[in-house]
């Protein structure tokens, strides 16, 4: 990699800070801790900090600038009192440190005012330490936006007010001088100043892994500030949280300045999630930037089992796999050791996140599949003599960046999303083509592909121009983290990188159920195998609407209340008139899936006559004069009983009542269609020749055996016969 000169980091327990870090000798034992802008002292989280106007004979300020006492800071911060004061400069304002020699912590403390006529949404402002340049164009304003726009943990309520930059610095010359340059016509500003002695030890600012957050004063050596990992997860179902606070010794005596026990002492691990298929991985995903090398530190602790072999995973950083058959027992060498491990990457100039993942090793053998994490924290690199990255960000938060932090996330379980998709990814569609691989569909192209280990999968590509954006691409890898039902198609993974945004599904080797209706060379299917596959969507909608965590109902945005959005021809009118999504919204989509399947034709067909056009309307004509069977698909023509086709089609007619509270629930329809493949059964046992005419006396029987069966059973269930 060539000699480092610089580095910034960023660490997780899993809890989270930014910093840089640099390589040198052995640290004298001297801090400063700094409080700009007065020449008072103050006792902040248990330490002295000294007014940068106070007599020094190590510190020298080039310019006094202007002294600001802002307003008291909001939320809770330990450092509240420390932010009351700030120093301002329209000028070069350059601090001096003498009789220091060694690696640094320095942190730099920005906390936004309101100060006379400067406005420090305009602030913009390089800082350079000893030559080195580690903020370029700096806005703490829009950075502080940015940060809660985009780095805040699901469902919180609490915000940034400001921040703190952290690097490691090597002092070679008994020296540190700080330089803080405005931009023209602008001005910069800083609360305090923290400079303390390292050992060589490299570190960063700190990310824990679950657990609660660990302040400064619990972290005795570098004073870090641990944030919990939950906003840098796709889902907090990814991984469930674990706590052992007793026990826990570093694996080496050198590791205790690594980091505090306390990061060891809780986890992320993936047993007992909220996620029904195991074959995921837990995902973080940080925003770093661009063309600048990385070291990764991962903090470990097994806190569960006291054999090896039994918790063996992968870890993956940035999609490439950095680690095979990782037996953390083994690696610390025992059960609550802390220990970590260093990796290296590096960041092209063409991407801005960092993805770190951990996942089951299925070919390790091992007993348990499990990954656990306790900690992380990723240092930048510099080669050059420079750690800054202009990036300028509005008031609002909003940067070049043009998506939120969404994760990488290999194999989690399938659902859906929208009304089309009930008649898609329930009955286990994905669209092919067989010449080109690919097909095109609301959210974009879907191809067909291999993932890792050669399984095929279909790649399901976002189109740009497609009115599906990030919104609806995360909510469907949200929820599908919660569902998992045979009937459903299964997803493997997703991605979420410049511009592009993928879903991974599992591949249908069979093709399209519309391919074996409609439109293709494929031989048609039978009466009963159309009634199977309607059963199998049935099952799996009846199950997002009752059996998943919270009730599912498919279409493209959970929130409806300005646009109807959905698949022409599926979608229920009564969605139309009250902008209003239900579960009888999707009973509706499903009777005219039933039309489509008996009909074998498209649901809307522009060339055929009026009348045509609609295939709901047009069934819906002739069910209810009871003559279904003159549209049927020719190729059923003589092979179906005439009882199941007459009550197939009374479940159709009663899934498109106009008002939802007349349509039956997913249940009762699939319950009646498990009985009208029952009736289809029986004729075939009765009449083995497929003559239609002779299925009376199937129907009699089939239901003598189900009034026996209910007598003996007490089954208070809906009779066949009933109304929906």
């Amino acid at each position: 990699m060539g000699k480092v000169q610089g580095w910034q980091l960023l660490s997780l327990l899993l809890l989270l800070v930014l910093s840089a870090v640099f390589r040198s000798g052995e640290a004298q034992v001297k801090s400063f801790l700094i409080n700009c802008g007065t020449d008072s002292s103050l006792n902040v989280d248990g330490r002295k900090w000294v007014g940068d106007l106070t007599p020094d004979n190590n510190l020298t300020l080039s310019s006094p600038g202007v002294v600001s006492s802002t307003s008291t800071l909001s939320g809770d911060s330990i450092f509240a009192t420390l932010y009351k004061s700030a120093r301002l400069f329209s000028d070069d304002l350059n601090y001096t440190f003498n009789g220091i020699l060694g690696n640094y912590f320095l942190r730099l403390h920005f906390c936004p005012f309101s100060f006379e006529d400067h406005n420090v949404n305009e602030s913009s402002f390089d800082v350079v330490a000893n030559g080195l340049k580690l903020l370029a164009q700096f806005n703490v304003v829009g950075e502080i936006a940015h940060k809660n726009l985009y780095l805040q943990s699901p469902g919180s309520n609490s915000s940034f007010f400001s921040l703190v930059k952290e690097y490691i610095l090597p002092v070679n010359s008994n020296t540190l001088v700080i330089e803080f340059t405005p931009k023209k016509g602008s001005f910069g500003f800083i609360n305090a100043i923290e400079i303390i002695p390292l050992t060589n030890k490299l570190f960063a600012d700190s990310v824990e892994c679950r657990g609660p957050e660990i302040n400064p004063t619990e972290d005795s050596n570098y004073w870090r500030a641990w944030e919990v990992d939950s906003g840098f997860m796709i889902t907090a179902n990814a991984g469930s949280e674990m706590h052992n606070s007793s026990n826990v010794t570093y694996a080496s005596a050198n590791d205790s300045s690594v980091a505090p026990l306390l990061v060891y002492e809780t986890a992320r691990s993936m047993s007992n999630n909220q996620v029904l298929e195991k074959r995921f991985n837990m995902s973080w995903r940080f925003e770093v930037d661009p063309g600048f090398d990385y070291l990764i530190r991962l903090h470990f602790c097994e806190l569960v089992f006291d054999k090896p072999n039994l918790r063996i995973f992968r870890i993956y950083i940035n999609n490439r796999t950095a680690a095979n058959n990782y037996d953390l027992f083994v690696k610390a060498g025992g059960m609550n050791k802390a220990y970590h491990q260093d990796y290296f990457d590096a960041v092209s100039s063409q991407i801005n996140t960092l993805w770190i993942q951990l996942g089951p090793d299925t070919a390790a053998g091992a007993s348990g599949t499990d990954a656990l994490l306790n900690g992380l924290e990723i240092f930048k690199l510099s080669r050059n003599g420079n750690l800054a990255h202009v990036q300028r960000y509005d008031s609002t938060g909003s940067s070049n960046h043009p998506s939120k932090f969404w994760v990488l996330w290999v194999g989690i379980a399938a659902g859906v999303a929208s009304v089309v998709i009930l008649a898609v990814a329930v009955i286990r569609i994905i669209y092919f083509c067989k010449k080109q691989g690919k097909e095109s569909g609301g959210f974009g192209k879907v191809f067909k592909g291999e993932v890792e280990d050669g399984t095929l999968a279909a790649i399901k590509r976002a189109n740009p121009q497609s009115e599906q954006g990030l919104a609806e691409f995360h909510t469907e890898i949200e929820m599908l983290s919660k569902l998992r039902h045979r009937h459903l198609v299964s997803m493997i993974g997703f991605c979420d990188e410049q511009n592009e945004m993928i879903l991974v599904y599992e591949y249908m080797a069979n093709g399209t159920l519309r391919s074996h209706l409609f439109g293709s060379d494929v031989p048609p299917l039978t009466w009963k195998q159309r009634l199977e596959a309607c059963i199998g969507a049935a099952r799996g909608l009846h199950y997002l609407h009752t059996g998943a965590e919270r009730g599912i109902i498919h279409r493209d945005h959970t929130h409806v209340s300005t646009a109807v959005k959905g698949s022409f021809g599926y979608l229920d009118p009564e969605y139309f008139r009250r902008q209003q999504l239900t579960e009888k919204s999707d009973v509706y989509s499903f009777g005219v899936v039933l039309f489509e399947v008996v009909c074998a034709r498209a649901v809307i067909n522009p060339s055929l006559p009026k009348d045509q056009i609609n295939l709901a309307e047009w069934a819906m004509r002739w069910q209810r004069q009871r003559l279904l069977d003159t549209i049927i698909d020719p190729h059923l023509k003589g092979k179906y009983s005439p009882e199941s086709m007459e009550k197939f089609g009374e479940i159709a007619e009663k899934c498109l009542a106009d008002e939802g509270k007349n349509r039956p629930t997913m249940g009762e329809v699939l319950w009646h269609l498990e009985y009208v493949l029952q009736l289809h059964q029986a004729w075939i046992g009765a009449n083995p020749t497929g003559n239609s005419f002779s299925s009376s006396r199937a129907l009699r029987d089939l239901e003598e055996r189900e009034t026996e069966n209910r007598q003996l059973d007490g089954n208070s269930c809906l009779h066949p016969n009933q109304e929906l």
